[in-house]
């Protein structure tokens, strides 16, 4: 008798509750390992291996499986599929080119500019972009609050994009732009890259930032994604009023700017 391989499968399941009677989606992409969102939320990567499945419990009900790669080029596909309780159901997503890489350097469709590789939104989240300017005021959440603000945005792919992002501190402190120039002083990051430039130099023009790029931006502290390495109770951020990079609580209101590509 031949005896046949079985493939291992990747199980997460769609919730803590526990459910009585639930449905078995079984989800394969080409190219493989590609994020898995259903919903809108992320739940995986799909297998790089032929054969292998990736496998998700869901109750009854209608869902979108979405599919995406980066991978030098930016690949997406998406598909309605019912799944039935008791049941088995398998998906196939292909995935298809949806855009070139970001140019190193200049400007993006869609309320966005690329600096050194990475496309940032030009308007704070909260703030509407005009097609020349910034309006409104931006929004104020704590910093655990600010890590969610992404999903709204990948939910309805804005600007055609669905990876967009908390910035690390790094990056966040990259777009200061000090008239002055900036202080001697340096700050370590713990990100284990080197100290950078912790702040402008006195009468630095405000705020410190290219606000032709960004414009209409508040000289105000802004969230990054990086938790602070020495204290539970903090997190990093910009303060785009003097340039200063440094820890806060993370309970605190500050705005958030997102970000998409690189890491």
């Amino acid at each position: 008798m031949k005896l046949h391989r079985l493939l291992p499968v990747a199980l997460i399941s769609f919730s803590a509750i526990a459910y009585a009677d639930m449905g078995m989606l079984r989800i394969t992409t080409d190219p493989g390992d590609a994020q898995i969102f259903i919903n809108g939320q992320r739940k995986g990567n799909s297998p790089s291996q032929d054969g292998q499945s990736f496998a998700v419990k869901l109750p009854q009900g209608e869902y979108t499986v979405e599919g995406r790669k980066s991978d030098g080029q930016d690949y997406y596909g998406k598909k309605s599929v019912y799944v039935a309780n008791d049941s088995l159901q398998t998906v196939h997503i292909s995935l298809a080119k949806v855009n070139l890489p970001p140019k190193p350097y200049g400007n993006a469709a869609n309320g966005s500019t690329v600096v050194n590789g990475l496309e940032w939104l030009r308007c704070s989240v909260g703030q509407q972009w005009t097609g020349t300017t910034c309006v409104g005021s931006a929004k104020e959440y704590t910093f655990d609050e600010a890590q969610q603000v992404p999903r709204m945005f990948n939910a309805t792919g804005y600007g055609g994009k669905r990876d967009w992002r908390v910035p690390t501190i790094r990056e966040l402190a990259s777009l200061r732009v000090c008239s002055t120039g900036f202080t001697n002083k340096t700050k370590d990051l713990q990100d284990g890259g080197s100290p950078v430039p912790y702040g402008c130099n006195d009468g630095s023009s405000k705020p410190t930032i290219d606000t032709v790029r960004f414009p209409n931006t508040a000289a105000s502290n802004v969230w990054s994604g990086s938790p602070y390495a020495n204290g539970t109770s903090y997190a990093w951020v910009v303060d785009f009023d003097d340039g200063f990079s440094h820890y806060n609580v993370r309970s605190y209101g500050y705005g958030v700017r997102l970000v998409r590509g690189g890491q």
